[in-house]
């Protein structure tokens, strides 16, 4: 964060400031995940989850494709949270 401080002229409370860039990064953090796991899941129903989980997208590295896999998208916790997602 402190990088793009440097190269921008951001005016304003620097604890203001710092809340914003956190907030539009989450943001985008989180619609890219969005965007990974329906890549995943179209993938999955398409060819199935071993080929799924063989096949990352071009701008994912393969290790960090099966830690989202892995780590986020088959965990109990996520898939409950889905699952009642769907639901609704």
């Amino acid at each position: 964060i402190y990088f793009l401080q440097d190269q921008f002229d951001l005016q304003g409370d620097p604890v203001d400031i710092e809340k914003a860039m956190n907030t539009k990064f989450g943001r985008r953090l989180s619609n890219h995940t969005y965007r990974l796991h329906k890549q995943f899941m179209e993938l999955k129903e398409a060819k199935g989850e071993e080929y799924a989980r063989n096949h990352p997208p071009k701008n994912v590295d393969p290790t960090k494709w099966i830690d989202l896999i892995d780590k986020k998208w088959n965990t109990k916790e996520f898939l409950v949270t889905f699952s009642s997602f769907l639901l609704n």
